[in-house]
C-alpha cells in the first residue's frame, strides 16, 4: 500500500493522497475525490482565453464536463497531481474562497459543507459568492445555483433571520441595477420564497417598485406585464387599496390618488407607459412619487364637470393628460405643479379661452390641445417663454378658425409646431385657412407639421423661418409655394402631399442642406432644373400621375443614395443618372427604356422597375457590381443580356413577365443567386437549366399556366423554401429527395394538383407543408408526417 501524503489547508480542510487518488476531507470526514486538474491549452490559442473570467467558462469553452473530461496526453504522476490540487485549493482559500477559481460543481458544495462545520470565513464567503456568481456568472453557473437549490437556501436563511440584515440581497439588487441586469433581476425576484422577504427586510428602502419598472424591457407587452404585476402584489400583500398606495407612494401622492379615484370612481392603473393605456386612467411612479398622470373621463358612465383639485397636489408631476372633462376652467392651483413639463388637453368643447394659469407654469415645454374649442388666446401668451412644442388638433365638430392665431406667432422659443385638422375635404373645399404674414415671426421653429386641407398657400414671410429643419405639409388644396421658400437654408427634411400643386419654385434649388425630399402630388408635372443644386440630398421620393420631365441636372446630386419615382408618368431616366456614384436604391415605374449610362451606378444595391414596357435591359447592367436585388415588371417580352453573369453580388431576382412564353436563358448564368421569384401568365415550363442555380435557397413560381417542373434538381441542395402557384400543373415530380435542405413547401392555388408526392415523411429537413383545404391527404399519410415532426398547414 503506497504511503499516505497529507496537506492541511486550514483546521477544516485537508487533502490526502490515498491509493494514487487525491481526496478532500472536511473536518476529517471524506468529502470528495479530486477528478480534474489541467486543461490542455495550445500556446498558439492562449489569446482565446483573454476574456475568460472563471474555471466554469474554460470548461464551457471546451464543451466538456469535469466528470467525463480528463487530460490523457500528459504523463503526470499521482504525486505531481496531488501537489497541483493542493496548490489550487490553497489559493482558493487565500483568496477568500473565490468560486471563480474552482469549478462550480466543486466550489459551492465544498463551501456549503465548510459553512455547516463552522468555518466563519466560509460562511461569509458562501452568501456573497452565491449572489455574486448568480449576477455575474454565465448562464450555466446561474442554472447550477438555481437547480441545485443554492438560491432557495440563501432566501430561507434570510427569511429565518439567520442574517444580521439583508445587506447581501440589497447589494445584489444594487449590482443588478448598476449593471443594467434587469432581466436577471426579474428572474431573481420570482424565485420561490423571495416575496416573503419583502416585509422582513430593509430592501424596501431602495424603492422596490422602481426596480420592478426598470426591470421590464421596452416591448409592446411590457405595460400589460407591469400592470398585472402590480395588481398581483396589491392583492397578495395588502388589505386594501389605501394600504397599497401608501406603501408604493409618499403620503402626499398616495392621498391625492385616493381622492382622485373617489371622483372618477375607478382605480388609477400603475404602469410604465401611460401612452399605452387608452380607455382608463393611469399613472407612472418614480421614487414614490407620481410623475405622469392620465385622466380619461370617457366611458366612466358619468360626467366630471370640475377639474379634480387633488391633481394639483402631485408636486412632482411632469406629464399630465386630461381627456374628456366637461369643465370650462382649470383651477389656479395648477400652478402648484412646479415640475410640469408636458400638458395634454383632449376633448373639451366647452373650453373656449386658453387658461391663463397654464401660462404661469414656467416649466411647461410641451402643450397638446386636441378636440377643444379654444379660439381666444390671451395677450400674455407671449410670456409663455418655456413652451418649445405646441400641437393643436381640430375635429369636425369643433369650431374651426379661419386663420392662425396671431398670439401664437409671439412664442419666441417655440421649436416644434404641429397643426392638424381631421376634416372631410369635400365639406370644406370652399373654405381657406390662412397662415398670416405674422407666421414668419416664429424664427426659432425647427419642426413644422401642417395638416389642413383648407391651406391653399403659404405667406411670403414663410421664408423667414430660418431655423426650420423639418417641414411636412398635407393639404389637398395647396396650389403654390412662395418664392421665399428657397430661403429655408437649414431645411433638412421636406414632405409635401397635395392634389393641386403643379410645380416647385426655381428658388427651391437654394435648399443647400436638404437631405430628404418627399413629394406626393397628383398633378405635379415638372421637377425644376435647380434640383441639381441640392448637393446634400440623400433621399428623393416623388409620386405623381402627371410627371412629364426629369431634368438632366439630376445627375448633379452627388450625395443621393435613394431615388423613388412612382405614379403614371411619361418621363424617361436622364442619361446623366450614371453620374450618381453614391446611389444605392433606384425605383421607378412606367419606363420604356433604361439608358446605357446606368452601368455607372457603382454603388447601386437595389433596382426596381415596375409597371413598365421594357423590352430589354442594357448590356451595361452587368457593370452594377454591388447590385443585390433586381426586380423587373414588364408588359413586353423582356430580353436580359448575358452580361448579368457579372452581377456577382446579386442574390435576389424578381421577374414579373406578363407576355413572355419562355424565361430568358441568361438568368441561369446567375450562379450566386439565392432568391428567385417568377410571375407570369404565359410560361408553361420551367427549363432544366434551373439546376445551375446551385446557391438558390428560395424559389417562388407564380405562373398561371405552368405545366411541368424538371424531374431533376439534384444541384439545388441549398433550397430551403419552394412556393408553387399554377392553375395547370397536375403533378409534382419526384424531386424532393434531391432537395435535401428543403424546410418549407407551399402549394397555392393549384386546382389540378390534388395529392402530395410520396415519402415526404422521411425527408431529412422538411418542417412545414402549406396546402389548400381542398387537398385530399390520406389520414395515415398525415399521421406519418406528424410523427416525423412535419407540420401540415391547411389554408383557404
Amino acid at each position: 500500500m503506497p504511503p499516505i501524503k497529507e496537506f492541511k489547508i486550514n483546521e477544516y480542510l485537508t487533502l490526502k493522497l490515498e491509493n494514487n487518488q487525491t481526496n478532500i476531507y472536511v473536518n476529517d470526514i471524506l468529502f470528495n475525490q479530486c477528478k480534474y486538474l489541467l486543461f490542455n491549452i495550445p500556446i498558439e490559442k492562449i489569446s482565446d482565453f483573454d476574456n475568460i473570467n472563471s474555471i466554469d467558462e474554460i470548461s464551457e469553452y471546451y464543451n466538456q464536463s469535469l466528470d467525463r473530461w480528463r487530460e490523457k496526453d500528459f504523463s503526470i504522476t499521482p504525486e505531481t497531481e496531488f501537489l497541483g490540487h493542493c496548490s489550487n485549493l490553497q489559493v482558493w482559500y487565500e483568496y477568500d474562497y473565490n468560486t471563480r477559481l474552482l469549478h462550480s460543481s466543486l466550489s459551492f458544495p465544498l463551501l456549503k459543507r465548510l459553512t455547516e462545520v463552522g468555518d466563519e470565513k466560509a460562511e461569509r464567503a458562501f452568501k456573497q459568492e452565491i449572489i455574486s456568481r448568480y449576477i455575474n456568472g454565465n448562464e450555466t453557473v446561474r442554472q447550477f445555483l438555481s437547480y441545485e437549490g443554492y438560491i432557495n437556501f440563501l432566501l430561507k436563511k434570510a427569511i429565518n433571520g439567520d442574517f444580521k440584515s439583508n445587506e447581501i440581497l440589497i447589494e445584489a439588487l444594487h449590482m443588478m441595477i448598476k449593471n443594467k441586469e434587469y432581466k436577471r433581476f426579474m428572474e431573481f425576484i420570482f424565485i420561490d420564497n423571495f416575496r416573503e422577504i419583502l416585509f422582513k427586510s430593509d430592501i424596501l428602502d431602495f424603492d422596490f417598485f422602481d426596480f420592478l419598472i426598470l426591470a421590464f424591457p421596452n416591448t409592446p407587452y411590457a405595460s400589460d406585464d407591469i400592470n398585472y404585476l402590480f395588481e398581483k402584489f396589491e392583492k397578495q400583500f395588502f388589505k386594501n387599496r389605501k394600504e397599497f398606495l401608501h406603501f408604493i407612494l409618499k403620503k402626499r401622492d398616495a392621498q391625492a390618488i385616493l381622492e382622485l379615484e373617489k371622483i372618477i370612481r375607478e382605480k388609477v392603473v400603475i404602469t410604465i407607459d401611460i401612452s399605452s393605456i387608452f380607455e382608463i386612467s393611469a399613472c407612472e411612479i418614480r421614487g414614490g412619487e407620481v410623475v405622469k398622470l392620465k385622466i380619461n373621463a370617457s366611458g366612466l358612465g358619468h360626467f366630471i364637470y370640475d377639474f379634480p383639485f387633488s391633481i394639483t397636489q402631485l408636486k412632482s408631476l411632469e406629464h399630465l393628460v386630461v381627456m374628456d372633462l366637461k369643465n370650462k376652467n382649470i383651477p389656479k392651483e395648477i400652478t402648484n405643479l412646479k415640475k410640469l413639463k408636458k400638458l395634454e388637453l383632449y376633448g373639451n368643447p366647452k373650453m373656449i379661452s386658453f387658461p391663463i394659469c397654464i401660462i404661469e407654469i414656467e416649466t411647461i415645454k410641451e402643450l397638446v390641445i386636441s378636440g377643444v374649442a379654444i379660439r381666444n388666446y390671451p395677450k400674455t401668451f407671449k410670456n409663455f417663454t418655456s413652451l418649445e412644442k405646441l400641437e393643436i388638433k381640430y375635429s369636425d365638430y369643433i369650431f374651426l378658425p379661419l386663420k392662425f392665431p396671431r398670439q401664437l406667432t409671439k412664442l419666441k422659443n417655440l421649436k416644434n409646431l404641429k397643426l392638424r385638422s381631421y376634416l372631410e375635404t369635400r365639406r370644406y373645399e370652399d373654405e381657406s385657412f390662412f397662415l398670416t404674414n405674422y407666421f414668419g415671426n416664429l424664427n426659432s421653429l425647427e419642426i413644422l407639421n401642417l395638416w389642413d386641407d383648407r391651406i391653399r398657400s403659404l405667406p411670403e414671410s414663410f421664408g423667414n423661418l430660418e431655423s426650420l429643419k423639418n417641414l411636412s405639409i398635407v393639404s389637398n388644396q395647396l396650389q403654390q409655394l412662395p418664392n421665399s421658400f428657397g430661403k429655408l437654408n437649414n431645411l433638412r427634411f421636406l414632405s409635401i402631399r397635395s392634389d393641386n400643386l403643379e410645380s416647385l419654385p426655381e428658388s427651391f434649388g437654394n435648399l443647400k442642406n436638404l437631405r430628404t425630399l418627399k413629394l406626393k402630388i397628383k398633378i405635379f408635372k415638372n421637377i425644376p432644373k435647380s434640383i441639381g443644386n441640392l448637393e446634400k440630398l440623400e433621399t428623393l421620393e416623388i409620386e405623381s400621375n402627371k410627371l412629364e420631365y426629369i431634368p438632366e441636372s439630376m445627375g448633379n446630386l452627388s450625395s443621393i443614395k435613394s431615388i423613388t419615382i412612382k405614379g403614371f408618368c411619361q418621363s424617361v431616366i436622364p442619361k446623366s443618372i450614371g453620374n450618381l456614384k453614391s446611389l444605392e436604391k433606384l425605383e421607378m415605374n412606367y419606363l420604356k427604356n433604361i439608358p446605357k449610362s446606368i452601368g455607372g451606378l457603382c454603388c447601386l444595391k437595389l433596382l426596381k422597375i415596375h409597371k413598365s414596357d421594357l423590352k430589354s435591359l442594357p448590356d451595361s447592367i452587368g457593370d452594377l457590381k454591388k447590385l443585390e436585388l433586381l426586380s423587373i415588371q414588364s408588359n413586353q417580352s423582356l430580353y436580359i443580356p448575358s452580361t448579368v453573369e457579372k452581377l456577382h453580388s446579386l442574390d435576389h431576382l424578381k421577374l414579373t413577365l406578363n407576355n413572355q412564353r419562355e424565361l430568358p436563358n441568361s438568368i441561369w448564368l446567375l450562379i450566386k443567386l439565392k432568391n428567385l421569384s417568377i410571375w407570369s401568365k404565359s410560361i408553361k415550363k420551367l427549363p432544366p437549366l434551373i439546376d445551375h442555380l446551385t446557391n438558390l435557397t428560395y424559389l417562388k413560381l407564380e405562373t398561371e399556366n405552368l405545366e411541368t417542373i424538371p424531374n431533376k434538381m439534384k444541384n439545388l441542395r441549398r433550397l430551403k423554401r419552394l412556393y408553387i402557384h399554377s392553375k395547370k400543373i397536375r403533378r409534382l415530380p419526384p424531386i424532393f429527395s434531391q432537395l435535401t435542405s428543403l424546410e418549407f413547401l407551399e402549394i397555392y392555388r393549384c386546382p389540378k394538383l390534388s395529392y402530395l408526392p410520396p415519402n415526404l415523411d422521411i425527408h431529412p429537413s422538411l418542417k412545414k407543408i402549406f396546402v389548400p383545404r381542398s387537398f385530399k391527404i390520406r389520414e395515415d399519410y398525415e399521421t406519418k408526417l406528424r410523427i416525423s415532426g412535419i407540420r401540415l398547414i391547411h389554408y383557404g
